[in-house]
């Protein structure tokens, strides 16, 4: 664990030491790729074919910017700005590679002015993939947008589980989540059926208006990721992802903050193929004073499942942390709950509970943290 706390505090102290940009937006209308001489860049609409987007230069988003196809290459040290209502959307006929580096992070934030930046000021960063999920027809309508638009440049999913959405590194998106409609809004960092081939590392995602990490779908990874103070989910999770996580922080809002993680399957149809199976390692949920870290599987739950270990959680209530393994449950005939053991009697003895031994009982736990 104490390989995990040096890498959250390595990438926060790189994160936080680069500045959020100059404010001084000119007025440049060039294409997705720019100017390349100016310190200020205006962007909207779509790219198409491989772009660069420089260091040195602020790159303003002024609406949806789709990637519809090539590479977007963000250089080291650039700062993305995002006015109201706009979003960076990778489509499944292209990639990102915003790859930046400990000493030169990339930046993904609101426009608005330092000292004014809120949640939801702007919609994040969207990955778009052609893994598998678990929907009938096997493509659906990111979250974010309207399915009865028929925009195709929305749509994710497919039948290749190592597809690659693209490279995402050193990177740091806070103020997003931008609401489109009630109940329907993006992510900090949103990813749809992405694929193994998809490299996100070191990654911070900051004051977001919903989710921290959505993953729906896809067998994409995430490594070194931390998750401070989203309104809603630190890592949500649903449609079949199978993908793996490890160092994992998610500090959650002390007002408006809901779960550490929340797990779902698909919640019209519990046995659809693939079933969430994630795995989870090294992963660390930091609660506020007035809250308790909670993790939860809901809805679909019977085609949920999660494999993680070496995980704590911090309750500032109890000033306690607990330590815990799970290991991944058999599947179970959707529709109906687990039985719950009898309120009295155990079954490994005649022992009831109310007269069991509180020593016993101690011992018991004990050996069970020892043996784990």
């Amino acid at each position: 664990m104490k390989s995990l706390f040096a890498s959250v505090l390595t990438l926060s102290s790189l994160t936080l030491l680069a500045g959020c940009g100059d404010d001084d937006d000119t007025n440049n209308t060039p294409d997705g790729g720019g100017d390349p001489q100016a310190t200020a860049q205006d962007v909207k609409g779509s790219i198409t074919g491989d772009t660069t987007w420089k260091a040195g230069t602020t790159y303003t988003l002024k609406d949806y910017v789709f990637v519809e196809s090539g590479t977007l290459t963000i250089e080291p040290g650039v700062i993305v700005k995002g006015d109201t209502g706009s979003a960076l959307v990778i489509t499944r006929e292209a990639k990102l590679n915003a790859v930046g580096t400990a000493e030169k992070p990339i930046v993904f934030t609101s426009s608005q002015a330092e000292g004014t930046r809120a949640a939801g000021d702007w919609g994040g960063v969207v990955l778009l993939g052609k893994a598998r999920i678990n929907v009938a027809g096997g493509e659906n309508t990111i979250e974010g947008f309207f399915a009865t638009s028929g925009d195709t440049r929305t749509k994710y999913g497919g039948q290749d589980d190592a597809h690659d959405c693209g490279k995402l590194k050193y990177a740091r998106i806070e103020f997003a989540g931008y609401e489109l409609a009630e109940d329907n809004e993006l992510n900090g960092l949103t990813t749809g059926a992405c694929g193994t081939a998809t490299d996100i590392d070191y990654v911070q995602v900051h004051k977001g208006a919903d989710d921290g990490v959505e993953m729906f779908g896809g067998t994409a990874g995430l490594k070194h990721i931390v998750i401070s103070q989203p309104d809603d989910d630190g890592l949500d999770y649903d449609l079949g992802w199978r993908g793996k996580v490890q160092f994992l922080v998610v500090q959650q809002n002390a007002t408006v903050g809901n779960r550490g993680i929340e797990a779902s399957g698909n919640k019209n149809d519990n046995v659809a193929q693939p079933h969430t199976v994630p795995e989870i390692w090294n992963a660390t949920f930091i609660a506020p004073a007035v809250r308790r870290a909670r993790l939860r599987r809901r809805r679909a739950w019977c085609s949920t499942r999660a494999r993680a270990a070496s995980c704590a959680t911090s309750s500032w209530r109890t000033s306690r942390t607990r330590r815990s393994t799970w290991t991944a449950r058999p599947p179970r005939r959707c529709g109906t709950r687990p039985p719950r053991s009898s309120p009295s009697r155990t079954p490994s003895s005649g022992t009831t509970r109310a007269t069991r031994s509180p020593s016993r009982t101690r011992r018991t736990r004990r050996r069970t943290r020892r043996a784990t």
